[in-house]
């Protein structure tokens, strides 16, 4: 304990001047405390960067997995092609299966650091963006659209009944440079993601309505903005747990191992048994893409044995694979 109470007392004084990050060495990104709600997020792209003092706005493309996960995959700035039909949208992502849920959230990149901490309620939010120009009515304007196109991207193709569960769920995807070296030029772009709730995502939607030719649809549209704007005063943000998996942040421990060479590749596996099973487990873990495996469906006792890192369903579905499963399929 000897030196604590001073070292503690070093450490307040840089925190109230701002000056924490000594130069030369790294950057502490401001934290977002995890709401157990909000579920994960893992970032696999590259983020934009803010140029010239001025914010970057556009949709961050996500690829969701289960209710409560969502990888970032892909970019659009406001002066790109947005998707509007579920081909566009897996085309943008890179996963174009047929299979994959894709959907958009509102993103906005800033050209300097929030505080040390972000906001845990929405008017602190919107009080923090609105120097750069960036307002309740275009923060609630803007996730409107996402929350219009994401209802089309996710509506069955068939025409049969909706998700029950209701649209999925509405995303605001913060950036600000806040990654790198202290006194570096360059910074990398750190994230912190909330996930609204059902209730945003109802509002947001119709805010876009009071644009519209009808006089009675214009005029319903300015009333749910007037309410969304007294709910973003009332709401606390839910910050989801950010995984990163960007290649300009994350380099892999394998990297400069011959594992490396499967990444990307494309690796039919024949037969899942005492050899294939631990094979199609490291091509899966070493991200070749997509894997897929062509096993016989009959189970010996024997057989069932060695296939420790298969399912019943095959290596694909089996939960020892199933957090590097990335379109890998079996047949």
């Amino acid at each position: 304990m000897a030196g604590f109470i001073e070292r503690l007392m070093l450490w307040l004084e840089r925190a109230a001047a701002g000056e924490l990050d000594a130069p030369g060495e790294p950057l502490h990104p401001p934290v977002a405390y995890p709401s157990g709600e909000a579920g994960l997020v893992v970032a696999r792209a590259d983020a934009p960067r803010a140029e010239g003092g001025v914010p970057w706005l556009g949709a961050a493309v996500l690829r969701r997995i289960g209710d409560r996960r969502a990888d970032l995959v892909g970019w659009r700035g406001l002066d790109e092609p947005w998707p509007h039909t579920s081909e566009q949208a897996q085309a943008a992502a890179g996963y174009a299966d047929g299979v994959s849920g894709i959907v958009l959230a509102f993103a906005v990149m800033l050209p300097r650091p929030l505080a040390f901490e972000y906001p845990d309620n929405a008017a602190a939010l919107v009080h923090a963006l609105t120097p750069y120009g960036i307002d309740s009515e275009i923060v609630l304007g803007a996730l409107g659209v996402v929350a219009g196109i994401n209802r089309v991207l996710t509506a069955p193709a068939d025409g049969t009944v909706a998700d029950p569960n209701g649209p999925p769920p509405l995303y605001l995807v913060v950036g600000t440079p806040a990654r790198g070296v202290a006194g570096a030029a360059g910074r990398v772009t750190h994230l912190a993601v909330w996930r609204l709730p059902p209730l945003a995502e109802q509002i947001a939607r119709m805010v876009p309505e009071r644009y519209s030719g009808s006089p009675e649809l214009a005029r319903l549209g300015r009333e749910v903005l007037k309410i969304g704007q007294d709910w973003l005063e009332a709401a606390d943000t839910a910050w989801a747990v950010v995984y990163e998996a960007r290649p300009e942040i994350v380099t892999s421990r394998d990297a400069a191992t011959s594992a490396s060479w499967l990444t990307g590749k494309r690796i039919l596996v024949l037969g899942a048994g005492a050899l294939g099973a631990p094979i199609s487990e490291a091509c899966v873990r070493a991200w070749s893409t997509p894997a897929s495996w062509c096993a016989s469906p009959t189970r010996t006792p024997t057989s069932a044995a060695r296939k420790r890192s298969c399912s019943p369903n095959g290596c694909a579905g089996s939960a020892r694979t199933r957090p590097w499963n990335h379109g890998a399929s079996t047949w």
